[in-house]
């Protein structure tokens, strides 16, 4: 009955844009007495708008303008009996900009210009954050996706392992990436889903905290991309950035880890931008294809891969736009973006025969609608269609099999990456999202409301196998390397042997259904005084392989309330606060790695005598050869008799089981600030930022790793037994349990053996910031915090696991052990500037600095209940930390204006500038010898040891072996590098 609903409101707006792709001109109209001064006349024009806009003051003096696309301004403001007033003014994305005007009696013919800077407060929002537009990111020395100017903004400390950014406190997959006002998240992991450079961008802005109940599906930042449009003159550039590995400085060698020897790279394209109907039709092209090379040296002990490897990227991202201006109050947006990548990823680990070509990216369809109804109603809607594709292949002829070949690896020994014979997992992927949105915004009096609904349809087609079929794990490793049995994975079919791979791989088609409703007000109490509520509904209902629903979320209300006070009461001062409640968007990982019914058998062979034969000089990776285990038919050998079967077992096959009280993931935040313009063009500020994680959604095993449930650690569990075989475990209070097929199944949370998980980020940040004036603009943050609780996110750092709600932390009770303390994401001090001078005859310098002090690390062990895990054997972060990260980047630009409409434009880039190569990751595993939870854990619940050296001291008193690989750097800072580039434009 909902989607039908939804469907209906959807249709009767047609298909119409969206939040976050405008800003809005508001202020106040006086005569010289400062009374308030109606019927005024305001008109705005831009070279990023068709035609132009007019608003007319009311009896308050008030007037408004929205729907601007972001970009500079002149506003005239005309009455009879008054001189004209004219302005210039900045339009940033999804901001008010407030300009008062006063009119002085006169003739109209009379003109008093007014050039006003950007403005630096929007007294009505209680949004953290920053935008960047082209004329800012243009001059600063930065990567060449719109990533690289996400790490500039207040509150994000980098990117953790999964490739996505961490911000106060939140992991890599937990935000929400927007272009023109079209969801482009990535469908799997929660990351960013379309790779976009800057020359097809306008302006991004980096929401990072208090937002509006508009936002949602993010328990990090939002961040909002414009891409550019035409215009009613023609302009276009043609550019080329280069670097070369020559350009680097020699790099460190990671004690126990990969080198980064630098990248060869040509970066080139156009972008072409104009009209075919002047104030009528604009369009705009652009094309970037890029190759880049990166070159790496081994330096661990791997038989296989030694010296120099590289990887190769080959890009062709392209856009194409349209605006037509139906007519002077409704507009239309056509809008096609793509990003096609091939990536030849050669395995650090592994031999050639592992290594894999990546063929990625997508293509984006987006058509917007915009109506002004009225001089008080807007209405807003899109319609859009977002996909990503992903295919592995291996790219070398493998060692052993004949498509794909049979992986053989091993993690009982270190290094624990060597590998070879072929690929081990692959999947061909096939993600599309198909969305609709439409809003409605009205001004009555001193409210401002606005109600929106959008809706997605994400489907996720993936088809997976091992290898040609098996994947060859080799465990039960002695002090020489040898090991005593194979573990074979595949994936089967139930309904058959149980044991013969399935032809072509594992195929899964699964849904997400996201639906959302909001309802905001702004409350202009008085000229000071503002007050901003909102609430935010959302629904998700996550789908199995057949089409029913695994789950549904239903639940997830998220309340805003933000207040706003100008101080001083001239719109140069904001205190405020915000209120929030976000939601988590699971993304679609979960459909297919728990609902799409994939079955999977595991069997150990042993490698000895009574099985296969095998000496111990062929119990290596290097010596192992899986063809010993296969039939000529590509069946598994059962060896000489099945003495030598040390287990088999057949996993999944059913969908996974989700507790019947499942509730959404979420945090809750709030936001207390004061900032205040106390110059023209400069601002200081000073903010709290408090975020806590409420409640989290994970894979839950409550029998040591045997049986999973989708459920909320930390809180019971009820779920029906589905399965067509016997549930028997012991529950962590010692009860025995036994259930059959249909039995309904209620469990404690201390039966589980997990407590509420805990996420508790608390900061205090301090801003400095410059608007351009007098040639030069900066933005200066310095943030003070602590991250401390026992659960880190939607990403795992110990495995490397970008796994969404389905992560290893839940797996084995032994993780909560010492697991309360500094999270790896912890960083107490964080310091940036980024800003440029521009000088009079051509020459710009921009710069971009950052300090960052160390991440926490531990030390891990391995878990008593027969697993691979985070098992701690000292509180969790206290066993060290890493070194603080400083790094100093410089950009020289120069540009040569001709023939009054041409320019070229020159550009060299330094990064660490004073080659600085801290070390950003270290090894954390500090002995593979099993260490009882006895000896780790007081009565008492702390822990044993107080530090790194007690525990090594006691590891090897009691005949056990400390890992030589402990603490030494496993990846570094990227050492000092150039980049040159040149632009033609017109």
């Amino acid at each position: 009955m909902l989607k039908r609903l939804i469907m209906g409101l959807l249709l009767v707006a047609s298909t119409m844009t969206f939040a976050g792709t405008t800003g809005t001109l508001a202020g106040y109209v006086q005569d010289g007495n400062g009374a308030a001064l109606p019927g005024v006349v305001v008109t705005v024009s831009s070279s990023n708008l068709i035609g132009t806009k007019s608003a007319v003051s009311d009896s308050d003096g008030q007037f408004r303008i929205p729907l601007l696309p972001p970009g500079n301004y002149e506003m005239t403001a005309t009455l009879e009996g008054f001189k004209t007033q004219k302005a210039t003014f900045q339009v940033n994305l999804d901001q008010t900009t407030r300009m008062d005007v006063g009119m002085e009696i006169g003739g109209v013919e009379e003109v008093l210009t007014v050039t006003a800077g950007e403005v630096l407060l929007d007294t009505t929002s209680t949004t953290i954050g920053q935008n960047y537009d082209e004329e800012y990111f243009s001059e600063l020395p930065t990567g060449r996706s719109t990533n690289s100017l996400v790490n500039l903004a207040p509150g994000v400390s980098g990117q953790d392992g999964s490739g996505g950014f961490v911000v106060y406190g939140s992991s890599g997959p937990e935000s929400n990436y927007i272009i023109d006002g079209q969801n482009t998240t990535n469908m799997e992991y929660g990351l960013n889903g379309k790779r976009l450079n800057f020359d097809f961008v306008q302006e991004v802005q980096v929401k990072t905290g208090g937002y509006e109940a508009e936002f949602g599906r993010s328990t990090g930042a939002v961040i909002n991309v414009l891409t550019k449009s035409g215009g009613n003159e023609f302009s276009g550039t043609v550019f080329g950035y280069f670097r070369d590995a020559d350009f680097y400085a020699d790099a460190d060698e990671p004690e126990a880890g990969v080198a980064f020897n630098g990248s060869d790279e040509e970066d080139y394209g156009f972008t072409l931008g104009g009209y075919f109907i002047k104030d009528k039709l604009w369009f705009f092209a652009a094309a970037n294809p890029a190759e880049r090379t990166d070159f790496y040296n081994y330096h661990r002990d791997n038989p296989f891969r030694q010296g120099e490897f590289t990887d190769v990227v080959e890009d062709l991202s392209w856009s194409f736009k349209l605006t037509y201006n139906i007519n002077e109050n409704n507009d239309l947006v056509f809008n096609v973006l793509a990003d096609p990548r091939d990536f030849t990823n050669r395995s650090s680990g592994g031999a050639p025969d592992t290594d894999q070509l990546i063929e990625s990216g997508g293509t984006n369809y987006q058509l917007k609608y915009t109506s002004l109804l009225t001089d008080s109603l807007i209405l807003e809607a899109q319609y859009g269609i977002h996909n990503e594709t992903s295919n592995n292949k291996i790219l070398n002829t493998p060692s052993f099999g004949t498509e794909r070949g049979y992986l053989v690896y091993s993690l009982d020994i270190s290094p624990s990456t060597i590998q070879r014979g072929g690929l081990g997992f692959w999947e061909e992927e096939d993600a599309n999202r198909e969305s609709w949105k439409v809003s409605l915004e009205g001004f009555f009096g001193s409210h401002q409301a606005k109600i929106g609904l959008d809706y997605e349809d994400n489907e996720f087609d993936s088809l997976r196998g091992y290898g040609d079929g098996y994947r060859f794990r080799l465990r039960g490793a002695n002090a020489n390397g040898e090991h005593s049995y194979a573990q074979i994975r595949a994936f089967v079919d139930r309904n058959t042997d149980g044991q013969t791979p399935r032809p072509g791989g594992a195929r899964a088609i699964t849904h997400t259904i996201n639906t959302a409703l909001f309802l905001q007000d702004t409350w202009e109490v008085n000229s000071r005084l503002n007050v901003k509520a909102g609430l935010r509904y959302e629904i998700q209902r996550v789908e199995n392989a057949t089409g029913d629903a695994a789950f549904e979320l239903d639940e997830n209300y998220a309340p805003r309330l933000g207040v706003t006070y100008d101080v001083i009461g001239n719109g140069k001062s904001k205190l405020y606060a915000s209120y929030g409640r976000f939601y988590e968007n699971v993304p679609l990982d979960i459909n297919n790695r728990a609902f799409g019914a994939e079955t999977f058998n595991i069997t150990q062979i042993y490698l000895d005598e009574n099985g296969v034969g095998l000496d111990p000089s062929q119990r290596t990776v290097e010596g192992f050869n899986p063809e010993w285990l296969i039939n000529p038919d590509g069946s598994l050998l059962r060896g000489v008799d099945d003495a030598n079967v040390r287990f088999e077992g057949l996993f999944g096959g059913e969908n996974e089981p989700v507790s019947d009280n499942l509730k959404g993931q979420g945090l809750d935040e709030i936001i207390a600030g004061f900032e205040y313009e106390f110059m023209p063009n400069w601002s200081a500020g000073i903010k709290y930022i408090d975020k806590s994680v409420f409640r989290v959604i994970e894979d839950v095993s409550f029998d040591g790793g045997n049986t999973y449930i989708i459920a909320n650690p930390g809180e019971s569990i009820e779920f029906t037994w589905r399965a067509n075989y016997e549930l028997e475990f012991t529950d962590a209070l010692g009860g025995e349990h036994l259930y059959n097929t249909g039995d309904h199944v209620t469990l404690t949370a201390e039966q589980t053996g997990f407590k509420d998980p805990k996420r508790d980020y608390k900061g205090i940040e301090l801003s400095l910031r410059k608007s351009f004036s007098d040639n030069y603009a900066f933005n200066f943050y310095y943030l003070n915090s602590e991250l401390k609780g026992d659960y880190i996110g939607l990403y795992l750092p110990f495995y490397g696991q970008t796994d969404p709600n389905i992560t290893a932390t839940y797996d084995l009770t032994s993780t909560i052990v010492n697991g309360d303390g500094f999270l790896p994401n912890d960083r107490e001090h964080q310091a940036k500037l980024d800003g440029f001078y521009r000088f009079d005859w051509g020459l710009s310098v921009g710069t971009v600095a950052r300090y960052w002090s160390g991440t926490p690390y531990s030390a891990y062990g391995t878990p008593p209940d027969e697993g691979y895990g985070e098992y701690h054997l000292i509180q969790r972060g206290t066993a060290g930390r890493l070194p603080s990260q400083t790094q100093f980047d410089m950009k020289l630009s120069y540009e040569w204006r001709f023939a009054n409409r041409y320019a070229m434009n020159f550009y060299f880039d330094m990064f660490n500038i004073f080659d600085k190569q801290a070390a950003t990751f270290v090894d954390e595993q500090i002995t593979l010898d099993v260490l009882e939870i006895s000896e780790v854990v007081n009565s008492d619940g702390s822990a044993t040891f107080g530090s790194v050296d007690e525990l090594s001291n006691y590891i090897t008193s009691t005949d056990r072996s400390v890992r030589s690989d402990y603490g030494k750097a496993t990846n570094l800072m990227a050492p000092r590098y150039y980049r040159f580039g040149v632009k033609f434009s017109f």
